[in-house]
């Protein structure tokens, strides 16, 4: 199950590099962090959403700075959550941290 959670961490950096690289696209954004989670075994994916980052208003088109990619799945009875921010002005600004009920 451990292998399958990872995937999770590995889409969400496979889009933030995409992005870092110039890509703005929405749409080849969630396919990029999508990719890894479709070749996991075992997880279920709830959602995958490309949010702004300052109002949480849905993402379509062109991804403008501050934006969030956000992941929920299952792996067995386990629940995870993960998350990463898309800000080429604030490149340190790499992660939020958050945990709710399930």
């Amino acid at each position: 199950e451990r292998q399958q959670a990872q995937r999770l961490s590995q889409g969400l950096f496979a889009a933030r590099a995409l992005y870092e690289t110039g890509e703005c696209g929405a749409d080849r954004l969630l396919a990029a962090a999508q990719e890894p989670l479709l070749r996991a075994e075992g997880l279920a994916l709830e959602y995958l959403e490309l949010r702004d980052a300052e109002t949480l208003r849905p993402v379509s088109g062109q991804v403008a700075d501050p934006a969030v990619l956000l992941v929920a799945a299952r792996v067995g009875k386990t629940r995870l959550l993960d998350n990463v921010i898309l800000d080429r002005q604030k490149p340190a600004m790499r992660k939020i941290m958050w945990t709710g009920d399930t």
